[in-house]
């Protein structure tokens, strides 16, 4: 049988709540950031992640994440995509 795959979620707002449940019926919510400390705590309690307040932070956190979803507001997407690139 193959493994999950395994999910980072960056951002953790209403679109996230709705992608997490879709996320975790089909692989492994390992980790999740936000900058407002409830929203990631919440969220990590809920589907069992690891929870993060920068996205620097949880891209070297070793839990090995396959995919990162990108969920924060729009005009942060390329500035949360990009990093560790420079």
């Amino acid at each position: 049988m193959a493994s999950k795959v395994k999910f980072g979620i960056v951002g953790c707002g209403r679109i996230a709540q709705r992608h997490a449940e879709h996320i975790s019926a089909k692989g492994e919510l390992t980790g999740v950031c936000d900058v407002v400390k409830a929203k990631a705590d919440e969220m990590a309690a809920r589907y069992g992640a690891a929870s993060y307040y920068s996205v620097e932070e949880m891209l070297a956190s070793g839990h090995g994440m396959d995919v990162v979803a990108i969920y924060s507001p729009n005009g942060l997407h390329a500035q949360h995509s990009m990093v560790g690139v420079y």
